[in-house]
Formats: C-alpha cells, sequence, structure tokens
C-alpha cells in the first residue's frame, strides 16, 4: 500500500533552531528524511545513498555533507553500516493513532537491520 502523505509539523519544524541553523541542501535533505517514498511510520528506515542521489539529483559528496549536518545538528541519526536513518524525535510529532498502530509500528522496530537505530527509535 502506498503512502499518500506523511506529517509535517511546519510550526515546530520552522522554529526549530537546529533546523534553521542548517544549510539549504540539509534542509531540504531533512524535508526528504521526512516524506520521500521510503518512509514510514516509524521514521526509520533503509536508504541507501542510491536511492537518495537519485531522488534528489546530487552527488554523493553533496549528499553525505548534508546528512553529516543533519546528524551533528542532532536532526536525523545514521547507520553507516546498514544504510538505515531515524528521523530524530519521530513520535514526538507522529505517534501512533491506536493500540493496533503501536504494535505495527514495534514490529517495525523489531524488523529494522540495525540494532543502533532500533534502540534509539526505542528510547
Amino acid at each position: 500500500m502506498s503512502k499518500h502523505f506523511t506529517k509535517v509539523y511546519g510550526e515546530a519544524l520552522w522554529r526549530s533552531k537546529r533546523f534553521l541553523g542548517a544549510s539549504d541542501k540539509a534542509k531540504l535533505l531533512f524535508v526528504y528524511f521526512l516524506s520521500n517514498s521510503h518512509s514510514n511510520s516509524i521514521g526509520a528506515y533503509t536508504i541507501p545513498d542510491g536511492y537518495a542521489l537519485a531522488d534528489l539529483g546530487w552527488s554523493l559528496e553533496v549528499y553525505r555533507d548534508a546528512r553529516g549536518e543533519l546528524e551533528t545538528a542532532g536532526l536525523i541519526q545514521f547507520d553507516d553500516d546498514t544504510d538505515v536513518v531515524y528521523v530524530a524525535k519521530w513520535f514526538r510529532h507522529s505517534p501512533p493513532q491506536n493500540e493496533k498502530h503501536a504494535q505495527g509500528c514495534m514490529r517495525m522496530i523489531g524488523e529494522l537491520e540495525s540494532d543502533l537505530i532500533a534502540d534509539v527509535v526505542q528510547r
């Protein structure tokens, strides 16, 4: 089933000092991580560099620089060993909507390839 929309809490985003302090490339990449076709309801998913490069039309250097900037700002976490990204504080803005959704989220967390990211998501 394809996803038709993603919540983006604009007020919180555009008042975030961490977000506003980022470069334009990093801001665009953050919005990409929130809303691309690979994202999911736990804000943690596998995104190989090649997928992002194809979607964004960027060079590997530009992508990795922007991603590193987001990591340094604490807006994402990325596991280089598994290519799994986590959008920080995902559940603060997109909590499970009901018990069934919460159970599905827990299942998805358990299926993450990255133990590092799974631990962060569960906090």
